[in-house]
């Protein structure tokens, strides 16, 4: 790599972990079907409202992260343990798993 732009990514690091460094908004797709239900925002989880557009709910999350002063939070992926969406029978049942042969009896 081209010591110009080792530099820069270097003081790009330098920015994102500074105190002054922005907010950096991770987001997941595909922990679920359909868009991401929860985020992670300092240990807490906020989810989204059932009429809560993406947008709007990415919003609140970001908006109450920069309150907290928090330099990262996390929306979509899996829920932690305790969060229930859910049976795994509920869950599965969203899917189409063509390629897996049905259970067999035992």
């Amino acid at each position: 790599m081209k010591k110009a732009t080792e530099r820069r990514l270097a003081a790009a690091e330098r920015l994102l972990l500074s105190e002054k460094g922005s907010l950096q908004v991770i987001i997941i797709h595909g922990g679920f079907s359909g868009p991401p239900r929860l985020a992670d925002v300092g240990g807490r989880i906020l989810e989204r409202a059932g009429d809560e557009t993406l947008d709007a709910f990415e919003k609140r999350v970001i908006n109450d992260a920069k309150a907290a002063n928090l330099k990262s939070v996390v929306i979509g992926g899996l829920p932690p343990n305790g969060v229930e969406l859910g049976t795994s029978d509920e869950f599965l049942s969203r899917f189409q798993f063509s390629e897996v042969p049905p259970e067999e009896p035992y």
